[in-house]
């Protein structure tokens, strides 16, 4: 069986994606502060981000998997 590398590509980065919102996910319930400069970061974008890579990481896995071709049955007239 012949592997599609786009097929790879997409699941590659499904990977990536999904490892990011797994550790935004973590970061959210651990809490540890993040600041950037001298700003607290609050934990609310870490759930955005989470909903975010996580779709984006499903919706690439599903582009990946091959689907079954449907075909239509002739129609007696």
């Amino acid at each position: 069986m012949t592997t599609n590398p786009q097929a790879k590509g997409l699941r590659v980065s499904s990977v990536i994606f999904g490892l990011i919102s797994i550790v935004h996910l973590v970061r959210l319930f651990t809490g540890p502060e993040v600041y950037i400069g001298n700003h607290r970061l609050e934990p609310l974008p870490s759930l955005v981000a989470v909903l975010f890579f996580g779709g984006l990481g499903i919706w690439l896995s599903r582009l990946a998997s091959p689907r079954p071709v449907k075909v239509k049955e002739p129609v007696d007239v």
